[in-house]
């Protein structure tokens, strides 16, 4: 993993967008936990990933085109203030998708690999009941 400085990362995150990897006409991709590679006696998630720069998800929207085809893919800028308010229609469509919750994380995507979590944004685990 690269040496990343997280406070620099979430100054960043407060006033620039990050960028998210869409299927055409779908919305954001979303990583089934089998995608991920997760056992059963992991907690169970779907996963988005968020780069802080458009060319790290445009090498991920590579890398999932490979095994998807049939979609299109493209990358959008959302904001963290833009994410807290689909947050929820985002975790509702996880749960039907996958039938387990949403998970939101940072990622880093170096040329020629498979991105890597960095620090997690939002899970249904953060809201208070």
């Amino acid at each position: 993993m690269p040496k990343i400085d997280l406070k620099i990362a979430h100054e960043q995150m407060e006033v620039s967008p990050l960028f998210v990897v869409i299927i055409e006409g779908e919305g954001p991709y979303l990583e089934s936990p089998e995608e991920q590679g997760l056992y059963d006696s992991d907690p169970q998630e779907g996963l988005m990933r968020m780069f802080l720069t458009r060319e790290e998800a445009i090498r991920y929207a590579e890398i999932v085109a490979e095994y998807n085809e049939e979609e299109e893919f493209s990358t959008i800028k959302l904001t963290i203030t833009e994410l807290w308010k689909v947050i929820h229609i985002l975790n509702d469509r996880s749960k039907a998708i996958f039938n387990c919750p949403l998970r939101v994380d940072l990622c880093y995507n170096l040329p020629n690999e498979h991105p890597e979590s960095i620090d997690l944004i939002w899970n249904q685990g953060l809201v208070k009941q």
